[in-house]
């Protein structure tokens, strides 16, 4: 059973972050491991990297603060980039299995509206969500469901991807705008 929970997420994890792979500039790869567990800290703090320069980083969600809001104990993250502007931060729980948090802070309506259009175009239904200045929700149900939420605030996009309700995301998106 795990691995089929397993492979659904990472199923859908691939679908969702494949219709948002192409904005941000050219690819370099690259990791960064971390531990940490589900307890805010007060020694998370965003890093210049991060906060308010237009450069994307896991800095500004560490695994405390994305295991706190989604209510798991996370490992990570591992840091993929895609140029300055776009970054992919993958964290490991043991009941929450992968949690996904893409970071672009180059992002505008026009390309937002675009994005939002590959979902239902890959059968993928969209619920229009009240976050930051636009958001929408994806639920892929069943037995082990699988949620998507994706919100843009002035030139910042976030997207939360992982098996935790709706509001839980919505909540983590929020903090995380106050930190970019």
């Amino acid at each position: 059973m795990r691995a089929v929970r397993l492979l659904i997420l990472l199923a859908t994890a691939a679908v969702t972050l494949g219709l948002l792979a192409g904005c941000g500039g050219s690819s370099s790869g690259g990791t960064t491991p971390g531990t940490a567990t589900g307890s805010a800290s007060g020694s998370d703090s965003a890093t210049a990297a991060g906060a308010g320069s237009g450069t994307a980083s896991c800095s500004v969600a560490p695994a405390s603060l994305v295991g706190s809001a989604l209510g798991a104990t996370l490992t990570g993250p591992a840091e993929t980039r895609n140029g300055d502007t776009v970054v992919v931060c993958d964290y490991q729980g043991t009941k929450a299995g992968l949690v996904k948090v893409r970071i672009q802070t180059d992002s505008d309506a026009a390309s937002f509206a675009a994005e939002k259009g590959q979902f239902p175009a890959q059968k993928m239904k969209t619920t229009d969500e009240t976050l930051g200045d636009e958001a929408f929700s994806n639920v892929l149900g069943g037995a082990y469901p699988v949620t998507t939420v994706v919100a843009r605030k002035g030139s910042v996009e976030i997207l939360v991807t992982g098996k935790a309700a709706v509001a839980q995301e919505k909540a983590l998106i929020t903090q995380l705008f106050d930190r970019v």
